[in-house]
């Protein structure tokens, strides 16, 4: 009586599938732009330095739906006082608009104070401004980055833009109160 053992074998070209434990920083960001349907674009740029070695610079270029929520610094600017609610909304708005210059401005909250004093000019006002607003084909300089290849220019950019915060985002379903 023999015994034979059994080994799986696999053809040389082919190779089981493992799955990777995380996602790279560019593989994540084209995960949020195919699921927010936003679009996603790169400036190349080279440097050669010293010694012919060649530095690739990637900057992302957006078009997509961004939510703000600005400090308390930047309300400052962006509150306006009326003799009614309509004007006040209208006003602040307005602040917001000429704040986004080219961004196109979707959706506007805030909330409205109502100081109480009669025929004063100022007796609403609104405060706790947010607002979505949309780019449309922005460079995002700030996430600009360099690397030896174009693929590890890309990563570390897409690294900066997803670790900001501030243009990648997805919108959330409202939970209804029963």
């Amino acid at each position: 009586m023999s015994i034979a053992s059994i080994a799986a074998f696999y053809p040389p070209r082919y190779q089981p599938y493992r799955k990777r434990q995380e996602p790279t920083w560019l593989e994540a960001l084209y995960a949020w732009r195919d699921r927010t349907r936003s679009k996603l674009t790169w400036v190349e740029e080279f440097r050669r330095e010293k010694n012919n070695v060649v530095t690739h610079i990637m900057t992302p270029v957006l078009t997509c739906t961004v939510y703000e929520n600005p400090d308390e610094d930047t309300q400052m600017y962006l509150r306006r006082a009326a003799n009614n609610p309509a004007d006040a909304l209208e006003g602040a708005k307005s602040a917001v608009r000429s704040r986004l210059g080219r961004g196109l401005l979707l959706e506007f909250y805030g909330r409205v104070e109502d100081s109480g004093e009669e025929k004063s000019h100022c007796r609403y006002t609104v405060v706790d401004i947010s607002y979505t607003y949309v780019l449309d084909n922005r460079p995002i300089t700030e996430c600009r980055a360099m690397g030896s290849t174009k693929n590890d220019a890309r990563q570390r950019a897409a690294r900066q833009l997803l670790e900001s915060g501030v243009y990648c985002m997805f919108s959330r379903k409202s939970k209804r109160m029963h």
